[in-house]
């Protein structure tokens, strides 16, 4: 399926210099170029399940995290500071919680909380593949060349089945996305603001067979302050987990 938005483009993309002329790739082809790039659909689908260590750096602090999903819907990141966990949220499938250090239980979070926990889930960072978004029910859209971070790049736009949109924009050298924008709350448990959010991925590494950046960068895009950085320092591929990992503890 190949959808092409037309018009004018949103704030975040309003703000960029003008656009060169546009590629006569389809969508289709942009979308198969990376995702050969990324190792192959087979190699790609032939993950089920992901366990990340993360060092986490935002103004202020830096911890430890570990990031696990399934292919099933699921996900739990647990936060480390000093080696102990002092934070943790997860999605099982239906529904989102959080358990912070000083509670007995988890709880739930809250609706804007909950779509972002999802979204991870969704989009085509972590678990899934660029390709098969339109198969789960999203939409891919090309949107021209437009420069980010200072190279001309292929601007895609995907509108989430709860019509949420996030850009991306795919190196015309490597193929691989090398950012994307989106207006949200960074950390809706902590602060509800929505703003324009830039994130930039570098230090692309294969692991077994699936190439994928080791590097995130998040920018807020009014104020151009670096909001954190997140560093793979380690990653599992298809490990199992315990029945009931994900539920709420």
């Amino acid at each position: 399926m190949q959808v092409i938005f037309a018009g004018v483009l949103a704030t975040a993309l309003i703000a960029l210099a003008p656009a060169t002329p546009a590629s006569n790739l389809t969508v289709r082809e942009l979308v198969d170029r990376h995702t050969e790039a990324r190792g192959g659909r087979e190699a790609l689908q032939a993950i089920h399940s992901l366990e990340y260590s993360l060092r986490i750096e935002e103004p202020g602090y830096t911890v430890d995290a570990v990031y696990r999903i399934q292919r099933a819907g699921r996900m739990r990141i647990d936060i480390y500071t000093d080696g102990n966990r002092v934070f943790s949220e997860g999605y099982d499938g239906l529904h989102a919680w959080q358990w912070p250090q000083d509670k007995r239980y988890g709880e739930p979070v809250s609706e804007d909380g909950e779509a972002a926990l999802l979204h991870g889930i969704q989009l085509p960072i972590h678990i899934n593949g660029l390709h098969q978004m339109t198969h789960q029910g999203h939409l891919v859209g090309y949107l021209g060349m437009k420069p980010f971070n200072g190279k001309d790049t292929y601007a895609l736009k995907i509108v989430l089945k709860d019509h949420t949109e996030v850009f991306y924009f795919l190196d015309p050298n490597t193929w691989q996305i090398i950012g994307n924008r989106d207006f949200r709350a960074f950390h809706p448990a902590v602060d509800s603001e929505k703003k324009w959010h830039e994130t930039r991925f570098s230090d692309f590494r294969e692991v077994e067979g699936v190439t994928r950046a080791f590097v995130s960068e998040n920018y807020d895009l009014k104020t151009g302050e670096r909001v954190g950085r997140t560093t793979i320092t380690d990653i599992k591929v298809n490990p199992e987990f315990e029945a009931g990992f994900f539920q709420k503890p």
